[in-house]
């Protein structure tokens, strides 16, 4: 065909796929779908255990000092306060949009569209900053901790595309084949890490105290405050498993369970690791511990050895290789779920493979995060690229909780199961410490990262403004599947197969979230709610 005859647009367009897809997992056969574990290890693989205990730790060591132990047990009781929305949700809304959904089903599609949108940011820049750190300042790190040698700056560039290579080969290799390899070495890195905290905290002897956990030992309350706010964070990504909600039978019901276990056991072993690693390093000196790039491996070699620091390393780059599969997987099926009902990306983003994988959306996924990891490094340099992507990353992931969050006591007030505790005190007190993130987040200033919010602030503002857009039709569309109240509580009216190409009562929300029969409900149809024994609540 000649290409003046090619519709340019009609390939950027957004529109309703014309045959019914759903991400099936593997082939869609019952046996072939993802089971608890690799909902588990989806959640494990976002944390990144290693690489956050190893450097994360950093970042709240700098305010909280010797306090550190106390300021991450906190953040990990605390913490639950946002694991409660992704729990309620997750046991009523069944999508691979994951926080679209969630949003969309109390405050509607468009901001819906926009807390999807931020996590699609968030998991870009995440990759983004995850390859960078890799690349550059880990490497160089490790190899001056360890061999005393440095090498040329510019090599990061040659690593940053030998890791890309290895992360296309894994994400194309399928989704179960990705997480399988993620759950068994996942297991292995979470042994790991509690050993080498038991070693150092042993080796240590008379260096182990209770005033570690003494918050005094920050230089003031507010101080204590900040760094707990910080470890709180440590532990971000853990929601990432709600994605793969169309890949796993009983989705309402493993969810939950599996973010619940991925978090607890993060949390845990940061709180372990926290308390050996500020016992090793002495808790009256850890403001040297903040401005190590490495501690985790500096601490292993001094009170383990070499061959054990060398191992850490591996886990580190591991785990840091892993959150960027698992944060492709969930930018890759937010894609695929706007794109489906022709939500502002092309309707070529929701083709699947014959094993129903979005290959495609995997592709477009791969090519933006190189480019944006590879010219934020040229331009930034490696660690001030990492820095700026980092707090992208962290603006993004913070809104996207906030109208999650925000959309919570609206959903389970229509669907008349609201509870005042979970449902509103749970939420507000949420956003509190979320909106106490994004400041602190961004204070004290750095020159090298005031763009982030800019650029997340004009993120958030084009998604908003494409919303309107794209047609009400598509909108509608979308809100069937979820079940929900149509965005703008007009009539019932019919979608057919005549003038979108979709057939709603056949969708992928059918054995999830109920069939509405080829209509857009203008009312919250009540899902049942599981009453965690495996039954439902009458």
């Amino acid at each position: 065909m000649s290409l003046q005859y090619f519709s340019w647009r009609n390939f950027f367009k957004p529109k309703p796929s014309t045959s019914e897809v759903s991400l099936s997992g593997a082939h869609g056969s019952e046996k072939g779908k993802l089971r608890l574990l690799h909902l588990v290890f989806q959640s494990i693989s976002g944390i990144s255990p290693a690489g956050s205990a190893a450097a994360t730790l950093t970042a709240a060591a700098y305010y909280s000092k010797g306090a550190l132990p106390f300021a991450q047990l906190l953040a990990f009781v605390a913490g639950y306060l946002l694991v409660n929305t992704t729990w309620w949700f997750s046991r009523q809304v069944a999508t691979s949009g994951g926080f679209l959904g969630f949003a969309a089903a109390g405050i509607g599609p468009r901001w819906g569209i926009v807390a999807g949108s931020l996590y699609i940011l968030q998991e870009l820049c995440t990759i983004g900053y995850s390859s960078l750190f890799l690349a550059g300042p880990l490497f160089s790190g490790v190899i001056e901790s360890l061999t005393g040698k440095t090498y040329p700056s510019k090599v990061w560039v040659a690593i940053l595309i030998g890791f890309y290579v290895l992360i296309a080969l894994m994400v194309f290799s399928g989704i179960r084949l990705s997480l399988d390899v993620a759950a068994y070495t996942g297991i292995v890195e979470l042994i790991l890490l509690f050993v080498i905290a038991v070693v150092i905290a042993a080796r240590a002897g008379n260096l182990n105290t209770w005033q570690a956990l003494n918050p005094d030992n920050a230089k003031n309350r507010p101080d204590f405050a900040i760094g707990a706010l910080l470890s709180l964070f440590t532990v971000a990504g853990y929601s990432s498993a709600v994605n793969l909600a169309e890949e796993v039978s009983n989705p309402r019901k493993q969810i939950p369970i599996a973010v619940i276990i991925g978090y607890t056991t993060c949390g845990i072993i940061f709180v372990i690791s926290a308390y050996a690693y500020t016992i090793g390093w002495g808790y009256k000196h850890m403001d040297s511990f903040a401005n190590a790039l490495v501690p985790g491996i500096i601490l292993t070699r001094k009170y383990a050895d070499d061959f054990l620091a060398w191992v850490y390393f591996l886990f580190i780059f591991q785990s840091t290789f892993f959150i960027c599969v698992a944060s492709l997987l969930v930018a890759v099926r937010i894609v695929f779920s706007m794109a489906r009902d022709g939500v502002i990306f092309p309707w070529w983003a929701a083709v699947l493979t014959k094993g129903g994988e979005p290959h495609y959306a995997t592709a477009l996924g791969l090519i933006v995060c190189f480019i944006i990891s590879l010219v934020t490094g040229l331009i930034m340099g490696s660690d001030d690229g990492y820095n700026f992507l980092a707090v992208c990353s962290s603006l993004s992931i913070f809104s996207a909780h906030i109208l999650a969050n925000i959309s919570l006591p609206f959903y389970f007030w229509k669907i008349k199961k609201f509870r005042v505790t979970f449902h509103a005190i749970a939420p507000i007190l949420a956003n509190c410490m979320l909106l106490f993130g994004i400041f602190f987040t961004m204070y004290p200033y750095d020159p090298q990262t005031l763009g982030a919010p800019i650029w997340t602030g004009v993120w958030l503002i084009v998604t908003y403004l494409l919303t309107y857009v794209t047609p009400k039709e598509n909108l509608d569309l979308y809100m069937a599947r979820l079940n929900v109240r149509s965005y703008d509580s007009k009539p019932k009216r019919e979608i057919t197969e005549d003038n979108t190409g979709v057939q709603e009562g056949s969708n992928d929300a059918q054995g999830q979230n109920g069939t509405n029969h080829n209509k857009v409900v203008d009312e919250i149809v009540p899902q049942p709610m599981l009453d965690g024994k495996g039954g439902e609540e009458a």
